[in-house]
């Protein structure tokens, strides 16, 4: 370990793993050898996702051994996670990641019979695109400068299944209700009403959890992209360091020139952009508000929240 390198915190990692343009993906070969692709992952409902073509080489891997390593490189970081592909057939998450790869990519992609179809996907092979969740054991850091100590970090059995984003930042997982009444909707995409107002050059306020349990709000602009929620903060702002440890997050927007016109969303957030991913959203959202791309270029990034609860409602 070099002089004065400081250990890596898993938070840091965790980003890194949100972040990253190209993954590595390794699997098995029927007789024992490696097999090495690029891919791309998201993160989405607290675990990273790739997809694979059924009847390429490493979706025939998976149906036989679901054994794997995924490696991303980005930063003063470069991070290897060992694991099982877990594939994902429920609706609700297909739709949650095909969002995720609009909203990072620019994959247009269409949920279909358990699985994503589009084109120009080069890394996947040709449709049907299979979803596949990482499903950690342990995760390796190797420092790209000397600022930075090695670092392992372990997945007890037992408790694999605990979503990689979700289990460092101490939120365990649960299940969605089912749906309520129209008062409270359970969701996974947002109502037209919803999505009217959030669509708008509405104001909105965010709120998120501080460390002592207590609830912290605050103004924001907000934006669409695909189905979720998106806004913006500096990386350094209470409410960012509150969505790294917990990212559960409530949003509420009421109509500028209809005060009684008003919405609710309930989410978790799924994705943090940075850099060049984060300054299309950026100036997507600025132009609503003022017609003019976001002045600032660096020391913001973009948050996308997925929603699990949305309703609208008009009084007066």
């Amino acid at each position: 370990m070099a002089g004065g390198a400081r250990p890596v915190a898993w938070a840091g990692a965790r980003r890194l793993l949100a972040t990253a343009d190209t993954y590595w993906l390794a699997t098995v070969r029927p007789e024992g050898r490696p097999h090495l692709v690029p891919v791309l992952a998201v993160g989405v409902d607290g675990a990273l996702h790739f997809v694979a073509g059924p009847t390429t080489r490493k979706g025939r891997n998976l149906a036989r051994d679901p054994c794997c390593v995924i490696a991303a490189r980005g930063g003063s970081l470069d991070l290897v996670v060992e694991g099982k592909a877990a594939r994902v057939t429920q609706g609700a998450r297909l739709r949650r990641v095909a969002g995720a790869y609009g909203a990072k990519y620019r994959w247009p992609v269409a949920v279909r019979d358990g699985a994503l179809y589009g084109e120009g996907a080069p890394t996947a092979g040709p449709a049907p695109y299979y979803v596949y969740e990482i499903v950690p054991t342990v995760a390796f850091g190797f420092p790209t400068e000397g600022v930075l100590a090695p670092a392992r970090w372990r997945f007890p059995r037992g408790r694999q299944r605990v979503a990689l984003w979700r289990r460092t930042m101490g939120v365990a997982t649960r299940s969605v209700p089912h749906d309520r009444p129209d008062a409270d909707r359970t969701t996974d995409r947002l109502p037209d009403a919803v999505r009217t107002l959030f669509d708008g050059p509405n104001y909105a306020h965010v709120a998120t959890t501080l460390p002592d349990g207590a609830p912290h709000s605050v103004p924001v602009w907000v934006g669409v992209e695909g189905e979720q929620i998106a806004f913006l903060t500096g990386p350094d702002s209470r409410k960012a360091h509150n969505l790294e440890r917990d990212p559960r997050v409530a949003i509420s927007i009421v109509a500028h020139d209809r005060p009684f016109a008003m919405a609710y969303v309930r989410g978790r957030v799924v994705a943090r952009l940075e850099g060049a991913a984060a300054l299309g959203v950026m100036d997507r959202i600025a132009y609503k508000y003022t017609g003019q791309s976001y002045p600032l270029r660096t020391g913001r990034v973009v948050f996308l929240v997925s929603p699990e609860r949305a309703w609208a409602r008009t009084y007066g």
